[in-house]
């Protein structure tokens, strides 16, 4: 009964703040579009970054003239980036820009009181180039009756999704609620676009030119518990530094949805917080390894050819939890559950018999990304303004 009345009180909640955003919204509706100006959004207010980030700097550099209006929850904190302007989340000025922009560019689910110009143009980036876990309408049992009405309502109004393999390709059109068959761009994903240069501008920058870094990037829970992310790490950097005769340290990167709980993990000197990296894509080549569970940075991260691996103590508990899209056990990349099989996995990479997994993994799945990614978006998007 309490579930119950909770769920009620969402809906009411949700459904109220929606109908009065609806409303303000189509006071405004009918102000004229300005053709310059572009509205981004990631995760509903994160700091520029994603795909649309590299959309946007690649429009920059195509037509001067262009506006970024980035949703943003915290505007005031944001770093001053050229032609870019932060709006907040959920405010007047955020509607009014919604209503004035020629182009929508996002890499989640827009907000269901919303409804798009015909002379607007919506691509949608999605946050994940190859989902491990079970998405969408693969498993609408797992999604609440809100989020699944946001997501069909948004579906209807995007005009390009923007694709990095074929897998994704299929998804969209099979589990995101489609009428009609979707126009896909098969240009690859704008934000990998960076790992195809290497500057090594973060290791410069924090002077670890002599380090090697391992990346451990874990996905959320949905109880937003640590307990599972109970890797040795003392232990993972004397193996690396033995297998390898070089010196390590590690990143942690936590999701973005559980980033305040950084603080409850003891850092040092080989041991670092890599959450307040806004952007990690820009800088994933640097990373000389990677570790994860079940998130989608591992398939970002198979561009750069470099060692991956998963650990997952929870894997049942997970399945029941999310699902899953992909079979673990099928990927290129050893699965772990614990500290001791960690520790072996490493001990007993061989990366010619990686290599070749990882072609076989490419091969099948077709990977769409060659670097120019943002470049093709954004000469996509003139080119559309221009009809």
């Amino acid at each position: 009964m309490k579930k119950i009345i909770i769920e009620v009180a969402k809906n009411f909640l949700f459904y109220s703040f929606h109908f009065l955003f609806r409303f303000l919204y189509l006071l405004l509706f009918f102000l004229p579009i300005n053709k310059n100006k572009m509205y981004g959004n990631h995760f509903d207010g994160k700091p520029y970054g994603d795909s649309p980030k590299y959309i946007f700097e690649e429009l920059k550099k195509l037509n001067r003239h262009v506006i970024i209006i980035w949703n943003s929850s915290n505007p005031k904190s944001q770093v001053k980036i050229d032609n870019v302007v932060y709006v907040r989340n959920n405010s007047l000025r955020q509607l009014f820009h919604l209503a004035t922009s020629s182009v929508w560019v996002s890499s989640v689910r827009m907000p269901l009181f919303l409804i798009k110009k015909k002379k607007q143009i919506y691509y949608h980036t999605w946050h994940a180039t190859l989902n491990m876990k079970r998405v969408e309408n693969e498993c609408p049992d797992l999604l609440s009756s809100r989020y699944i009405a946001t997501a069909k309502h948004d579906s209807k109004m995007i005009d390009y999704f923007i694709s990095d393999n074929d897998d994704q390709t299929a998804s969209f059109i099979n589990d995101f609620w489609c009428k009609k068959k979707p126009k896909i761009l098969k240009f690859g994903c704008p934000r990998n676009d960076g790992i195809f240069i290497n500057d090594g501008v973060l290791k410069k920058s924090l002077k670890l030119e002599d380090k090697r870094i391992l990346l451990y990037a874990p996905t959320f829970r949905n109880n937003s518990s640590l307990d599972v992310y109970n890797i040795n790490f003392k232990r993972l950097i004397e193996t690396l530094n033995n297998k390898t005769g070089d010196s390590w340290i590690i990143f942690i990167r936590l999701h973005p949805r559980i980033h305040n709980l950084v603080k409850s993990i003891k850092f040092d000197e080989t041991i670092r917080d890599a959450s307040c990296i806004s952007d990690i894509n820009c800088v994933l080549n640097e990373f000389d390894c990677l570790i994860t569970d079940y998130s989608s940075i591992i398939f970002d991260f198979v561009y750069t050819r470099k060692p991956s691996f998963i650990y997952a103590s929870d894997i049942n508990e997970y399945k029941e939890e999310r699902s899953f899209h992909l079979d673990l056990f099928d990927l290129p990349f050893s699965v772990s559950q614990n500290n001791d099989e960690l520790i072996k996995n490493i001990l007993e990479f061989d990366y010619s018999n990686y290599e070749k997994k990882l072609n076989e993994f490419q091969s099948k799945i077709n990977f769409y990304s060659k670097g120019d990614a943002s470049n093709l978006c954004a000469r996509h998007i003139l080119n559309e303004l221009e009809k």
